[in-house]
């Protein structure tokens, strides 16, 4: 059987499953840190689990989940994807998965703090667009790309306990709306999923791979009604609560109890949050706001640095 070699998330993938979102590792000289592999995988779950919503089931080594029509997935010990598909299933549909819910369970087997955020880098600042599903994330990194900004990940960002981000996949995930708005034609792009209409974007100008680097600040949007004349509110977030933001966009976080990782994640998330820039971004929901979006975040962030020079 035929295997690929990916790097992703600081991590490298053994995968039997070709992954289109990920990006090769040709460099040989360091051995898989995950396999992902075709297996049999139990129809009824797994034994003891310390947590369990709709089919999915979470204990201290496994992470088991039911996709009906996809497959049958167990995320085991940080190191291994066992993957079941259904029959006839649709392989960008089992990658939607591998990609998302897979990955970042085994990212939080491994100990990583894992956030639902895009980033990017601009102007030497990697910054973390955090929100949950819809806020604007992707559509908000593909504006930065159109002004010049390197895409760092999209979706998930992970951080070591060094406090250093890792790359992701050189994709955008952008739902018809959002590529309506930017003026792109759908049929240029691969669907996600069969029945969702999101596409995978290819970006231009991905950060390499292999090269981490800490985050200077982290962005939270979310999506509000406003009254006609209001683009977006900016709110500096401090002390406490920025812990308390960061703790809602943790990646699934409702898993990270019955895997046995609260204590060690709790202290991971308060030794990063602690220094870092945090900003609650409101943006409208009657109107696409990527433009007046990201001139937002750059003029609350590019004085960052211009402070921290004049106090030095």
């Amino acid at each position: 059987m035929k295997h690929y070699r990916y790097c992703s998330h600081g991590i490298i993938i053994n995968s039997e499953i070709e992954i289109a979102e990920y990006q090769a590792a040709d460099d040989q000289r360091f051995q898989p840190d995950v396999h992902i592999k075709l297996g049999d995988v139990a129809k009824t779950g797994i034994a003891n689990p310390k947590w369990q919503r709709h089919l999915t089931q979470v204990n201290i080594e496994h992470v088991w989940m039911d996709v009906p029509g996809v497959a049958r997935f167990l995320i085991t010990k940080g190191i291994k994807i066992t993957v079941d598909p259904y029959p006839g299933a649709d392989n960008a549909d089992l990658c939607a998965f591998l990609v998302g819910s897979c990955m970042g369970a085994i990212l939080h087997q491994r100990d990583f703090l894992v956030l639902h955020a895009s980033a990017v880098v601009f102007q030497d600042k990697l910054i973390a667009i955090c929100g949950q599903s819809g806020a604007g994330k992707s559509t908000t990194a593909s504006t930065f790309a159109q002004r010049g900004a390197q895409i760092f990940t999209d979706d998930i960002l992970v951080i070591d306990s060094h406090g250093q981000a890792w790359p992701g996949a050189p994709n955008l995930r952008l739902w018809k709306s959002s590529l309506d708005a930017l003026g792109k034609d759908v049929s240029d792009y691969q669907q996600i999923r069969r029945k969702l209409p999101k596409f995978s974007i290819p970006v231009t100008k991905p950060w390499p791979q292999s090269g981490s680097r800490s985050v200077d600040a982290v962005v939270i949007l979310e999506r509000h009604e406003f009254v006609e004349h209001i683009d977006c509110i900016s709110e500096p977030i401090a002390g406490i609560q920025k812990f308390r933001e960061l703790e809602e966009q943790i990646f699934r976080r409702d898993a990270i109890f019955a895997m046995g990782h609260n204590k060690k994640h709790m202290i991971h998330s308060a030794a990063f949050v602690k220094n870092i820039p945090m900003l609650r971004l409101k943006r409208p929901t009657s109107k696409f706001s990527g433009n007046e979006v990201t001139q937002s975040i750059l003029d609350w962030v590019l004085p960052l640095q211009e402070n921290l020079e004049t106090v030095n």
